[in-house]
């Protein structure tokens, strides 16, 4: 039984995208990506932590608060 050439193609087409795909999501991580433009256009180590606090403590209060709807 032989695979069709779309097939082929198309599989060929999701591994070619999936590829850049997982790349682009290693290198370009929110936690690295925004602190690295914050420091290049001038930014301070404060600006950073303030950004870095923002980022990590809002999805933890967002399940504070609705602790009781998750559990």
């Amino acid at each position: 039984m032989s695979i069709p050439k779309e097939e082929k193609r198309n599989f060929f087409a999701f591994i070619w995208h999936a590829f850049w795909l997982a790349l682009a999501n290693t290198f370009a991580e929110r936690n690295t990506v925004l602190p690295g433009l914050i420091l290049f256009v001038g930014g301070s180590q404060i600006e950073v932590g303030i950004l870095t606090a923002i980022t990590v403590s809002l999805p933890i209060n967002s399940q504070l608060a609705f602790v009781a709807y998750l559990s």
